[in-house]
């Protein structure tokens, strides 16, 4: 060997990095970046703060103290075990019953192994872990979809904000996780469809994650469980091998959400002897549907509560169960009766919906979908972006849809994951086209290397034709590639701007409907304990905090402009001597602008909330503003109105008379 072929040989040996090397690497560098994300997640979100519906914590609950007790998972008691085992299964019903199963199998067998009785906890470190799953993968995945260190390396770092807003979503961060981690798989697959092995193991990887996740959220995965049946029986070649990749992925997607569900339940049935349950397991479409037209006031007073649809369903038929198949077939006919009632305003309801959504996904991600048209059209990996962007439209629609459905807050994780998803695949291209610039620097001469070769030799030279290629096929055609990026640029911008307005100009209605305290009439028995009816009457109470009043000219109340603040009592009646029990409130007026929130302030002791109300609502007078609260020792007790907004802002009443009332044992428990 010569002098400079061994100098040339020993500067080529200081410098390569094997591919498999730069992998090991990335996954330590994913491992550091998964233990921060743990640790800052851990501190930023005390238990106590964790989102997860109160139904979901008692069934949780209940379903660990079954397994404390020897019972077998996916079952709740309302007597202890083994008693309920003595009864033939009396008293037994599936924890699952009404919701999706797999929280109420994972957590607590989790909880049952590790010592921890906690459902908030349990849910915690549930999301916790599921989402550490991104920062600790993403450098690997990212580095294989675009042979880029830059891209392995600044991506994740961006996706560590997506995790910490999604997170804390209760059950629906789910979906957004399914997404995250499930797609780039996806995409993998594709990059890699000639190598057979390895194409249908990362599909197969990728259908079991959408397993997963719809076990936890009924149709979570589907989205990514679909783009990787399409890229096995599409982009496969050979029809052997798209029948074989389409068969795996569909018995990988079957395995966990059908097939060990199925099995847990069969060995939970057999075991506990508990007999059928009249109430399905897995939610309904129909409960969502129908409470969702409580997004906003109504005339039909429906409220985005779980108690409202029961109540709903039991003005039909009485003996209605809940979530039962009747159940679900009256709530199919009140929602299609609503809509045909009155379609121009089901329309505008899913149009404020939808403006929501893409509201919230423009305010996240607004950097990435600007640039997207300029990389989706002139970036080297234009081409091969659109594609990954096509194959991931039907994730993108299906985690819209309980959105659209139900409610934007909350249910819109899975659709915000999509847009990070896209905003993550734009700024790998972007990091991709600049990586030979980059590697020029001298600072960053680090001399990575793949397949053990020089960088130069491989991608620079690969990422160098590819870019002339590019240029070539755009060359005469630049106009119009111009035009569609203008075009793009100006209907994004256009939909974001009307997102955002016609967002804010609902909003107020939004949380009105949401917070609103319902119209409903005091009960037939009440007493009365003490009123202030009209102008005099309501002059012995006391104005506080700014607010401003002005005696009728006919006697018949006051009227009052509040103060800005929220927290602050504007009105307060005299103290009255009040031995235990329950009360109710009646306060009879108008509200013209902003909103009142009705409080009992017991002297020395926690004032309780009794209602709220705004103007959107029919019979503030008739019936009236009514609301209860209980003492459970004697006190003297004031009533106080105050300033209720979404912002800070002044409000407007009518007040009319006060009253307050006794409610009889029967009305009160």
């Amino acid at each position: 060997m010569t002098t400079s072929a061994a100098s040339q040989a020993g500067t080529t040996g200081a410098v390569t990095w094997s591919r498999r090397r730069i992998c090991a690497c990335l996954l330590g560098y994913g491992a550091i970046l998964a233990i921060l994300a743990i640790g800052a997640l851990d501190s930023g979100l005390p238990t106590s703060k964790v989102v997860l519906q109160q139904s979901r914590q008692s069934q949780l609950a209940n379903a660990l103290s079954v397994l404390e007790q020897g019972g077998p998972p996916l079952l709740t008691s309302t007597v202890p075990y083994r008693q309920g085992l003595k009864n033939h299964g009396a008293g037994f019903y599936p924890a699952d019953q009404t919701d999706d199963p797999g929280i109420y199998l994972y957590l607590p067998v989790a909880g049952h192994l590790l010592g921890d009785s906690n459902p908030l906890s349990l849910e915690k470190w549930f999301a916790i872990l599921g989402m550490a799953l991104i920062p600790l993968l993403y450098p690997l995945l990212f580095f294989l979809l675009f042979d880029s260190i830059a891209a392995a390396v600044v991506v994740p770092l961006v996706a560590l904000g997506a995790v910490r807003d999604l997170v804390n979503t209760d059950i629906y961060w789910i979906t957004a996780w399914c997404v995250l981690l499930g797609m780039p798989i996806v995409y993998l697959a594709l990059r890699y469809r000639r190598r057979t092995g390895l194409a249908l193991g990362l599909l197969a990887v990728a259908a079991l994650v959408a397993s997963f996740a719809t076990s936890v959220r009924s149709g979570a995965g589907i989205g990514v469980a679909l783009a990787a049946f399409g890229v096995g029986v599409i982009g496969m070649h050979g029809w052997r091998r798209r029948v074989a990749a389409g068969a795996i992925v569909v018995v990988a997607y079957l395995s966990i959400a059908t097939g060990v569900i199925a099995g847990v339940r069969a060995y939970r049935d057999h075991v506990s002897h508990m007999p059928p349950s009249p109430i399905q397991s897995s939610h309904s479409l129909w409960h969502p549907a129908y409470l969702g037209l409580g997004y906003l006031p109504n005339k039909w007073g429906i409220r985005w509560e779980d108690l409202y649809g029961l109540e709903a369903a039991q003005r039909v038929d009485p003996k209605v169960l809940y979530q039962s198949a009747e159940y679900n077939h009256i709530l199919r006919h009140l929602y299609f009766s609503a809509v045909r009632d009155d379609p121009g305003w089901a329309f505008h309801l899913y149009v404020v919906k939808l403006a929501a959504l893409l509201h919230a996904a423009f305010r996240h991600y607004w950097l990435g979908l600007i640039v997207l048209p300029f990389v989706a059209v002139f970036g080297m990996g234009a081409r091969r972006l659109r594609l990954r962007l096509l194959i991931l439209v039907p994730a993108l629609a299906i985690a819209a849809v309980p959105s659209l459905i139900a409610i934007p807050t909350g249910y819109d994780a899975g659709f915000l994951g999509a847009v990070a998803l896209i905003s993550f695949l734009v700024l790998g291209t972007l990091l991709e086209d600049a990586a030979p610039a980059i590697r020029k620097l001298p600072s960053l001469q680090l001399g990575t290397l793949l397949d053990g070769q020089p960088a130069s030799k491989t991608i620079d030279e690969a990422r160098t034709t590819a870019r002339a290629a590019a240029t070539r096929a755009r060359r005469g055609a630049s106009r119009p590639l111009v035009a569609v990026v203008a075009i793009a640029l100006v209907l994004g911008t256009a939909a974001a701007v009307a997102a955002s307005a016609f967002t804010s100009s609902n909003a107020d209605k939004v949380f009105f409907a949401a917070k609103a305290s319902p119209i409903v009439p005091a009960p037939t028995g009440a007493t009365t304990v003490t009123s202030w009816n009209g102008t005099d009457a309501l002059g012995t109470w006391t104005t506080q905090n700014g607010a401003l009043t002005s005696p009728r000219g006919d006697g018949s109340g006051v009227d009052v402009t509040t103060a800005i603040s929220l927290v602050d009592p504007q009105l307060v009646s005299p103290g009255t001597s009040l031995p235990a029990g329950t009360y109710g409130v009646r306060v009879s007026g108008d509200i013209s602008s902003g909103g009142m929130l009705v409080e009992a302030v017991p002297q020395g002791g926690q004032l309780q909330e009794i209602g709220s109300f705004w103007p959107g609502q029919s019979g503030l007078r008739q019936p009236g503003m009514y609301g209860t609260f209980t003492l459970t020792a004697p006190a003297n007790v004031s009533i106080a109105l105050l300033n209720w907004a979404r912002t800070p802002r002044q409000s407007k009443w009518t007040i009319g008379d006060v009253t307050l009332l006794r409610l009889p044992k029967s009305a009160s428990g």
